[in-house]
């Protein structure tokens, strides 16, 4: 589960604080240990991430899909044969695939346009999405885990957009996951 939302400011630097919207993310990973309690945690994931805004009588949200590569530092602590501390830190690299951003107004007029892209039936967006991911989470008898982790996007995503200057991803995650 996502916990999405955006860093922004204005043409006129002035900030601006988007609401939380609910998205999901799935994928795979893959450890490469460096030395003991070291590891390299790689991995691809579908991610759906994305803001809600809200004015007096205006509503926008978006709502964009990116195929992510994590690249974590990630430290292991076992407290037991059964349990084991996960500590995660590093790099990740997004490709935007797809999605819509919405826009309503209270007296019933709206308009819905894709993501990424150009031209006027499109918003605009960047494809390209890093960042810097930090987390942690637990393992349970060997297989079953559970994570936590923060995603601080450093890329803008706008590439051109009269309302905003500067908008970055902001991501909290929620894990559940199989070690095979």
């Amino acid at each position: 589960m996502n916990i999405a939302n955006a860093s922004a400011s204005d043409e006129n630097g002035v900030s601006i604080s988007p609401g939380n919207r609910t998205a999901f993310h799935i994928g795979v990973t893959a450890d490469i240990p460096l030395m003991q309690s070291l590891y390299v945690q790689t991995g691809l994931f579908f991610q759906n991430k994305g803001h809600k805004y809200k004015e007096d009588e205006y509503t926008e949200t978006s709502k964009p899909m990116y195929l992510e590569i994590p690249i974590l530092a990630s430290y292991r602590y076992d407290f037991s044969d059964a349990l084991q501390l996960q500590i995660n830190a590093g790099p990740y690299f997004g490709y935007g695939i797809g999605g819509k951003i919405k826009a309503e107004w209270n007296d019933d007029d709206s308009y819905e346009v894709d993501f990424f892209g150009d031209g006027d039936d499109n918003y605009g967006a960047n494809r390209f999405n890093c960042g810097l991911q930090f987390g942690a989470g637990l393992t349970f008898s060997n297989h079953y885990y559970l994570g936590f982790a923060y995603q601080l996007g450093l890329s803008n995503v706008i590439k051109t957009n009269d309302d905003y200057d500067n908008v970055k991803d902001r991501n909290w995650m929620i894990s559940l996951g199989y070690n095979f």
